[in-house]
């Protein structure tokens, strides 16, 4: 059996064929594994359990990620209850109007006017897991992110004129409520949700290949995991969480302490197969911490703060890949 390589980014192999397992066994079984428990596998698998589904996420620190980093803003618009309050008119067709402008086809119009059409329920949504949206706005209109007690703001470029649409520009930026950047505070929201509605966490456990049949279909992973409790396993959550706490400060110190938390995994973590009978779904977050996949797909970015977490090393990309997953616009 082969030990994942000593790198700063998560290590995946090849797939791993069901007839290749030998007298190796499951570990535990499920109907839906979620790779990644951000804000995105969180809704993931809040959504899964609410048709029924018993859910394993997965994630190789303790959860939360960039979205926990982030600054909680969720862009919604179409008529929400905040803009009705703030006495802001906005409907769908605004909403797709200004969007389809902003993003200039990257998104398809399809996906598009359902991202729009959906976005009043999607916000209801996430109110209905925890969160709080408000509808207070900061005074002198365009701010790059509105300070406490401000929760409705204009997170794009309505004002501008020459993204002016029919209708008069409305805000469209639903700071989750909360003090200072509340990325944290959204995403407690969506794991208390996860915790409440019996979704089964496997923390520190870093996907390292996924797990095909004879058909191709993919019907598992295999996790490398710290043994729950473990002074390593303690260690590895400090460091994780100081490096976090410290990129934008001291990068270098932080790229070491990564270094640490790699060799940690690759001394004590321990192969773990999880079969998915329904599905798995990759929620790992970007590639902003893998210097090669940045060179190779978005070398503008390699001098710019990395915005993101330590999960975000592609590996959801390297996995998708590895089983003949295509993707597109990764210079974006």
């Amino acid at each position: 059996m082969s030990r994942p390589r000593r790198d700063s980014n998560t290590p995946i192999l090849a797939p791993l064929a069901e007839e290749q397992l030998g007298d190796r066994t499951w570990s535990d079984t499920c109907d839906v594994l979620v790779i990644g428990w951000g804000a995105a596998g969180a809704c993931a698998a809040l959504e899964a359990r609410s048709h029924g589904a018993q859910v394993i996420i997965a994630d190789r620190f303790t959860g939360g990620g960039a979205s926990a980093k982030s600054g909680g803003v969720v862009y919604a618009g179409g008529g929400t209850r905040q803009q009705q309050a703030a006495g802001f008119s906005d409907s769908p067709q605004a909403m797709f109007d200004y969007l389809k402008h902003e993003t200039q086809g990257v998104v398809s119009d399809a996906t598009l006017r359902k991202f729009c059409a959906d976005s009043v329920s999607n916000l209801s949504w996430l109110e209905g897991h925890g969160a709080r949206y408000a509808h207070s706005v900061p005074p002198g209109g365009k701010t790059s992110y509105p300070s406490d007690g401000y929760f409705l703001y204009y997170s794009g470029n309505e004002l501008v004129p020459s993204h002016a649409g029919e209708q008069a520009p409305a805000p469209r930026g639903h700071r989750t409520v909360g003090k200072g950047q509340c990325g944290a505070v959204l995403y407690r929201h969506l794991k208390d949700a996860c915790l409440k509605a019996g979704v089964q966490p496997l923390l520190q456990s870093a996907a390292r290949r996924l797990v095909i049949d004879a058909s191709g279909r993919v019907i598992g992973a295999e996790l490398w995991c710290l043994p729950a409790g473990s002074r390593e396993a303690i260690l590895h959550a400090r460091l994780a969480a100081r490096a976090e706490r410290l990129q934008n400060f001291a990068p270098g110190y932080c790229d070491r302490l990564r270094q640490k938390i790699t060799q940690l995994e690759h001394d004590h973590a321990r192969p773990t197969l999880v079969r998915a009978r329904r599905g798995v779904i990759l929620s790992t977050g970007g590639f902003i911490f893998n210097r090669e996949l940045i060179q190779d797909h978005a070398p503008k970015f390699r001098r710019n703060f990395k915005v993101g977490a330590t999960g975000c090393d592609g590996s959801g990309l390297r996995l998708g890949q590895s089983v003949g997953a295509c993707s597109e616009r990764l210079s974006r």
